[in-house]
């Protein structure tokens, strides 16, 4: 039976790489059903178009997103401010599914500011970047070339907040995971941090008119049966994979 939740905030999925943690990630997709949902910071890591290739356990998580949108969930992807290539993407709606550089969530009186670090990132001189690759979400800090002090960043959020008026700031890049408070010139700030599923399977959840922070369990699925186990772990090697031979209607 799936849970009912009217919010779930999800960060950093990293689809395509091995920290994404893709069937932890399908497991609790499945056992959801949120009235929207909102994927924060990197969606499908960069470096997967470069490979030209998609695991097949990546696209049963984009396959999966897509069913929940068809199915009534309003999918809400922010990306951030940070590349130039973005900008022409801010404010596109296909279907139930809706790209945002920042987001003003409006909840019971209160008014929550979604959003990432905004990086900027230093041109690699190539003008043919796919158009997927674009809307992907940000490029990994640890490639662009920047240093990244994550108390600065924490703060520069924090600051960027206020001045928006908000009474809340939700965002995987503040330095506490979880739900804490700051307070400034006595006026309180509620901070949410989902956390970066890459490293923490961690998201926030919202229902019955509260905020909790949700972390996976593989018990909460069932237990495992020990041979399944050492057949997925046999199949690893082998993974099936969707190769991208031209662009589609090349």
């Amino acid at each position: 039976m799936q849970k009912e939740l009217d919010i779930c905030i999800l960060a950093d999925l990293h689809l395509g790489t091995m920290g994404s943690n893709p069937i932890e990630l399908l497991k609790y997709l499945k056992s959801i059903k949120p009235g929207l949902l909102i994927i924060s910071g990197v969606f499908i890591n960069p470096d997967q178009f470069e490979k030209k290739y998609f695991s097949r356990k990546t696209l049963m998580i984009i396959h999966q997103i897509m069913q929940m949108a068809l199915a009534g969930t309003k999918v809400v992807l922010v990306t951030g401010a940070g590349n130039e290539g973005l900008k022409r993407f801010t404010g596109v709606n296909i279907g139930n599914v809706h790209l945002r550089k920042e987001m003003l969530l409006k909840l019971r009186g209160k008014e929550y500011l979604v959003c990432t670090y905004p990086i900027e990132k230093k041109s690699s001189g190539r003008g043919n970047i796919s158009i997927w690759k674009k809307i992907s979400g940000l490029f990994p800090r640890q490639k662009s070339g920047l240093k990244v002090n994550k108390n600065s960043v924490s703060k520069q959020l924090i600051k960027y907040a206020y001045s928006k008026g908000v009474s809340a700031l939700i965002s995987s890049d503040l330095d506490s995971v979880g739900l804490t408070k700051t307070t400034q010139n006595n006026k309180t700030l509620e901070l949410l941090n989902p956390g970066s599923w890459d490293q923490s399977l961690t998201a926030l959840e919202f229902s019955g008119g509260q905020w909790e922070h949700y972390t996976y369990n593989e018990l909460d699925y069932g237990l495992l049966n020990p041979k399944l186990t050492v057949k997925e772990e046999k199949q690893k090697e082998k993974e099936e994979v969707f190769i991208i031979r031209k662009p589609i209607g090349g």
